[in-house]
């Protein structure tokens, strides 16, 4: 940033006092400035500026002093202000701090704009220039940033709906195939599946053989003239068709 500006190098200022209270103020504020007392510095402007509101000076230093403070945005408002003056020199040293206020802001395209209007009243002016060229390069960059990071963007989306087109075939052929019941239907081939039981061993078989108790049971049976149990035991004989055995 540009200097305070002294009050000595304003031509309708040459026969001033110390004794006046407008460049009183100027002059405290100016050594509260350069000893970093931006607060005091900015309180002495204020009152300059009382003292004389057509003068550019008060705004001008006091946009210095508001910047080194960090109130940007009241600065921007001072330069504002001085940038409005008559004096040629005065609004071109304050569009010039306002454009490196926007630089340091990151905002390439106003600090351009500003830049170029002092120009306009400065054309030969060094730093101007050079701080014009460093926010030209700033404006390409951030240019160059956004066109990187909306490729990357368009990108990611191409991407992401390939995975897509390539996962839902897979999943429709997936909802079309018949469950598969066999793995669940089929034991392990190492468990033995167990045998039903037939109907031969829910039952009890007949010996084959008598025993003496029940040859004595069948003798008792046929004494005590039980013979229906003889009968149950004995199959009965095939019925002959047409006859008896006896018409043979």
């Amino acid at each position: 940033m540009r200097r305070l500006l002294p009050l000595l190098a304003l031509p309708w200022l040459v026969a001033w006092s110390f004794f006046d209270p407008f460049h009183e103020h100027v002059e405290k504020g100016n050594r509260a400035a350069a000893e970093g007392q931006a607060k005091e510095a900015v309180q002495e402007y204020g009152e300059a500026a009382r003292e004389d509101p057509g003068s550019p000076i008060p705004d001008f230093n006091r946009g210095l002093a508001l910047a080194q403070d960090g109130d940007k945005d009241a600065a921007r408002d001072a330069f504002l202000a001085a940038a409005a003056a008559e004096d040629a020199d005065v609004a071109a040293d304050a569009l010039y701090n306002l454009g490196n206020l926007h630089l340091a802001n990151q905002e390439p395209e106003p600090a351009i704009d500003s830049f170029l209007k002092s120009l306009d009243l400065d054309p030969n002016d060094p730093d101007t220039r050079r701080n014009l060229e460093l926010a030209l390069q700033m404006q390409e960059q951030q240019q160059q940033q956004q066109q990187q990071q909306q490729q990357d963007s368009d990108e990611n989306q191409d991407q992401d709906e390939q995975q897509q087109d390539q996962q839902q075939p897979s999943e429709d052929e997936n909802q079309d195939q018949p469950p598969d019941d066999t793995q669940q239907d089929e034991a392990p081939p190492d468990q033995e599946q167990p045998e039903p039981d037939s109907e031969e061993e829910q039952q009890p078989q007949p010996s084959e053989e008598f025993s003496k108790e029940d040859a004595e049971r069948l003798l008792n049976a046929v004494q005590s003239d039980e013979l229906k149990v003889l009968e149950q035991l004995q199959p009965e004989q095939p019925a002959v068709p047409g006859g008896s055995p006896d018409d043979w």
